[in-house]
Protein backbone atom coordinates (compact mmCIF):
# COMPACT_ATOMS: atom_id res chain seq x y z
CA UNK A 1 0.00 0.00 0.00
CA UNK A 2 1.39 3.41 -0.93
CA UNK A 3 2.07 6.19 1.59
CA UNK A 4 -0.82 8.16 0.08
CA UNK A 5 -3.20 5.28 0.67
CA UNK A 6 -1.91 4.76 4.23
CA UNK A 7 -2.56 8.44 5.06
CA UNK A 8 -6.04 8.28 3.53
CA UNK A 9 -6.87 5.14 5.53
CA UNK A 10 -5.67 6.77 8.75
CA UNK A 11 -7.84 9.83 8.10
CA UNK A 12 -10.90 7.64 7.44
CA UNK A 13 -10.34 5.64 10.63
CA UNK A 14 -9.83 8.79 12.70
CA UNK A 15 -12.94 10.42 11.25
CA UNK A 16 -15.01 7.30 11.91
CA UNK A 17 -13.84 6.98 15.51
CA UNK A 18 -14.31 10.68 16.20
CA UNK A 19 -17.80 10.55 14.70
CA UNK A 20 -18.72 7.61 16.91
CA UNK A 21 -17.41 9.32 20.06
CA UNK A 22 -19.35 12.47 19.32
CA UNK A 23 -22.60 10.87 18.26
CA UNK A 24 -25.45 12.70 20.05
CA UNK A 25 -27.48 10.78 22.60
CA UNK A 26 -31.03 10.23 21.37
CA UNK A 27 -32.79 12.45 23.89
CA UNK A 28 -36.11 12.00 22.13
CA UNK A 29 -36.25 8.47 23.57
CA UNK A 30 -36.29 9.88 27.08
CA UNK A 31 -39.33 10.67 29.18
CA UNK A 32 -39.47 14.46 29.59
CA UNK A 33 -41.43 15.57 32.65
CA UNK A 34 -41.85 18.70 34.75
CA UNK A 35 -42.08 19.16 38.53
CA UNK A 36 -43.40 22.17 40.43
CA UNK A 37 -41.93 23.52 43.68
CA UNK A 38 -42.64 26.51 45.88
CA UNK A 39 -40.14 29.33 45.35
CA UNK A 40 -39.03 32.26 47.50
CA UNK A 41 -41.41 35.09 48.50
CA UNK A 42 -42.19 37.82 45.98
CA UNK A 43 -41.22 40.35 48.67
CA UNK A 44 -37.53 41.30 48.44
CA UNK A 45 -36.02 43.11 51.41
CA UNK A 46 -33.85 46.06 50.40
CA UNK A 47 -33.42 47.57 53.85
CA UNK A 48 -35.14 47.62 57.23
CA UNK A 49 -37.72 50.07 55.89
CA UNK A 50 -37.83 49.32 52.15
CA UNK A 51 -39.25 46.19 50.53
CA UNK A 52 -39.88 45.40 46.88
CA UNK A 53 -43.41 44.05 46.32
CA UNK A 54 -44.33 44.93 49.88
CA UNK A 55 -47.88 43.79 50.58
CA UNK A 56 -47.68 40.67 48.41
CA UNK A 57 -48.26 37.27 50.03
CA UNK A 58 -47.28 35.37 46.87
CA UNK A 59 -44.37 33.00 46.55
CA UNK A 60 -42.54 32.59 43.29
CA UNK A 61 -42.99 29.30 41.46
CA UNK A 62 -40.18 26.93 40.52
CA UNK A 63 -40.47 24.34 37.76
CA UNK A 64 -37.85 21.73 36.85
CA UNK A 65 -37.90 19.87 33.53
CA UNK A 66 -36.21 16.46 33.55
CA UNK A 67 -35.30 14.07 30.75
CA UNK A 68 -34.79 10.41 31.69
CA UNK A 69 -32.25 10.12 28.83
CA UNK A 70 -30.00 12.88 30.17
CA UNK A 71 -26.59 11.79 31.51
CA UNK A 72 -26.81 14.54 34.18
CA UNK A 73 -29.73 15.41 36.41
CA UNK A 74 -30.68 17.77 39.24
CA UNK A 75 -30.79 16.06 42.64
CA UNK A 76 -31.71 17.00 46.20
CA UNK A 77 -28.99 18.44 48.41
CA UNK A 78 -29.30 15.41 50.72
CA UNK A 79 -30.06 12.88 47.99
CA UNK A 80 -29.12 9.40 49.18
CA UNK A 81 -28.34 10.54 52.73
CA UNK A 82 -31.76 10.45 54.35
CA UNK A 83 -34.19 8.28 52.37
CA UNK A 84 -36.66 8.30 55.29
CA UNK A 85 -37.03 12.08 55.18
CA UNK A 86 -40.41 13.40 53.97
CA UNK A 87 -40.25 14.49 50.29
CA UNK A 88 -41.08 18.09 51.22
CA UNK A 89 -37.83 18.35 53.18
CA UNK A 90 -35.60 17.08 50.40
CA UNK A 91 -35.43 20.22 48.30
CA UNK A 92 -37.49 23.02 46.84
CA UNK A 93 -36.13 22.49 43.36
CA UNK A 94 -33.26 24.37 41.70
CA UNK A 95 -34.57 27.82 40.79
CA UNK A 96 -33.18 31.35 40.64
CA UNK A 97 -34.08 33.69 43.50
CA UNK A 98 -34.32 37.46 43.23
CA UNK A 99 -31.82 38.94 45.67
CA UNK A 100 -30.65 42.47 46.42
CA UNK A 101 -27.06 43.41 47.23
CA UNK A 102 -26.60 46.68 49.06
CA UNK A 103 -24.09 49.14 47.67
CA UNK A 104 -21.24 50.86 49.48
CA UNK A 105 -19.64 54.27 49.28
CA UNK A 106 -18.32 53.48 45.81
CA UNK A 107 -21.29 51.66 44.28
CA UNK A 108 -25.07 51.47 44.27
CA UNK A 109 -27.11 48.41 45.18
CA UNK A 110 -28.13 45.90 42.53
CA UNK A 111 -30.58 43.07 41.94
CA UNK A 112 -29.42 39.62 40.88
CA UNK A 113 -30.85 36.23 40.08
CA UNK A 114 -28.99 33.74 42.29
CA UNK A 115 -29.34 29.97 42.27
CA UNK A 116 -27.76 27.09 44.19
CA UNK A 117 -28.24 23.64 42.67
CA UNK A 118 -27.00 20.06 42.90
CA UNK A 119 -26.37 17.76 39.95
CA UNK A 120 -25.33 14.13 39.64
CA UNK A 121 -24.02 12.39 36.48
CA UNK A 122 -24.80 8.88 35.29
CA UNK A 123 -21.29 8.81 33.84
CA UNK A 124 -18.31 11.20 34.05
CA UNK A 125 -18.95 14.48 32.27
CA UNK A 126 -16.74 17.43 31.34
CA UNK A 127 -19.24 20.21 30.58
CA UNK A 128 -22.92 21.06 30.72
CA UNK A 129 -25.30 23.92 29.99
CA UNK A 130 -28.37 24.73 32.04
CA UNK A 131 -31.16 27.15 31.23
CA UNK A 132 -33.86 28.83 33.26
CA UNK A 133 -36.83 30.56 31.62
CA UNK A 134 -38.04 33.54 33.65
CA UNK A 135 -41.69 34.48 33.20
CA UNK A 136 -43.91 37.10 34.80
CA UNK A 137 -47.11 36.59 36.78
CA UNK A 138 -49.16 36.62 33.55
CA UNK A 139 -47.14 33.76 32.03
CA UNK A 140 -45.21 36.03 29.65
CA UNK A 141 -41.53 35.57 28.87
CA UNK A 142 -39.10 37.92 30.61
CA UNK A 143 -35.84 36.30 29.48
CA UNK A 144 -33.98 33.00 29.27
CA UNK A 145 -31.00 32.65 31.59
CA UNK A 146 -28.14 30.38 30.54
CA UNK A 147 -25.07 29.03 32.32
CA UNK A 148 -22.26 26.90 30.86
CA UNK A 149 -20.08 25.00 33.33
CA UNK A 150 -16.84 23.42 32.11
CA UNK A 151 -15.45 21.04 34.71
CA UNK A 152 -15.00 17.36 35.42
CA UNK A 153 -17.93 15.97 37.38
CA UNK A 154 -17.85 12.35 38.51
CA UNK A 155 -20.23 12.45 41.47
CA UNK A 156 -22.85 14.73 43.02
CA UNK A 157 -21.70 18.34 42.76
CA UNK A 158 -22.99 21.67 44.05
CA UNK A 159 -23.06 24.64 41.71
CA UNK A 160 -23.89 28.31 42.09
CA UNK A 161 -25.17 30.60 39.37
CA UNK A 162 -25.75 34.34 39.30
CA UNK A 163 -27.13 36.71 36.68
CA UNK A 164 -27.44 40.51 36.85
CA UNK A 165 -30.91 42.09 36.82
CA UNK A 166 -30.75 45.49 35.18
CA UNK A 167 -34.07 47.00 36.25
CA UNK A 168 -36.24 47.09 39.34
CA UNK A 169 -39.28 46.36 37.17
CA UNK A 170 -37.76 43.04 36.12
CA UNK A 171 -36.86 42.20 39.71
CA UNK A 172 -40.42 42.95 40.77
CA UNK A 173 -42.18 41.08 37.96
CA UNK A 174 -40.15 37.84 37.81
CA UNK A 175 -42.60 35.26 39.13
CA UNK A 176 -41.77 31.77 37.84
CA UNK A 177 -38.69 29.96 36.55
CA UNK A 178 -38.54 26.83 34.38
CA UNK A 179 -35.10 25.27 34.82
CA UNK A 180 -33.54 22.35 32.93
CA UNK A 181 -30.28 20.77 31.77
CA UNK A 182 -30.00 21.75 28.12
CA UNK A 183 -26.72 20.22 26.94
CA UNK A 184 -24.07 17.83 28.27
CA UNK A 185 -20.71 16.60 27.02
CA UNK A 186 -19.51 13.36 28.59
CA UNK A 187 -15.90 12.41 29.30
CA UNK A 188 -16.14 9.80 26.55
CA UNK A 189 -16.90 12.53 24.00
CA UNK A 190 -20.65 12.05 23.56
CA UNK A 191 -23.00 15.02 23.27
CA UNK A 192 -26.50 15.27 24.70
CA UNK A 193 -29.11 17.95 24.03
CA UNK A 194 -32.66 17.90 25.35
CA UNK A 195 -35.46 17.79 22.78
CA UNK A 196 -36.49 21.44 22.40
CA UNK A 197 -40.03 20.56 21.35
CA UNK A 198 -40.44 18.51 24.53
CA UNK A 199 -39.24 21.50 26.57
CA UNK A 200 -41.80 23.75 24.87
CA UNK A 201 -44.57 21.20 25.47
CA UNK A 202 -43.84 21.21 29.20
CA UNK A 203 -43.22 24.97 29.47
CA UNK A 204 -46.54 25.66 27.69
CA UNK A 205 -48.31 24.44 30.83
CA UNK A 206 -47.26 27.60 32.68
CA UNK A 207 -45.98 30.04 30.02
CA UNK A 208 -47.85 31.69 27.15
CA UNK A 209 -46.85 31.46 23.47
CA UNK A 210 -43.22 30.39 23.88
CA UNK A 211 -41.25 29.51 20.74
CA UNK A 212 -37.93 27.74 20.22
CA UNK A 213 -36.37 31.16 19.64
CA UNK A 214 -37.45 32.16 23.16
CA UNK A 215 -35.33 29.34 24.58
CA UNK A 216 -32.19 31.17 23.41
CA UNK A 217 -30.91 34.17 25.39
CA UNK A 218 -31.19 37.48 23.56
CA UNK A 219 -27.97 39.47 23.23
CA UNK A 220 -28.27 42.70 25.14
CA UNK A 221 -25.34 44.40 26.95
CA UNK A 222 -27.68 45.16 29.84
CA UNK A 223 -29.23 41.70 30.03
Amino acid sequence: MSVKHLILAAVLVTTTVFGQQNKPIASTKGNVTMERFVGDPMVVVLSANIKLNEGSTLNREAYVIRDSAAPLTFVASNSGRDPAAPPATLHTGPSPKVVYKSGDRYSTGQYNYAMKYFVKPDEPIVAFELKSIAINIFGQLIKTLVLTEIRDINDMWQGNAEWRIWSENEASEAFAFITYINKVRTASGKFYEIDQKAVLAQAAKVANKLTEADLEPKFDPKK
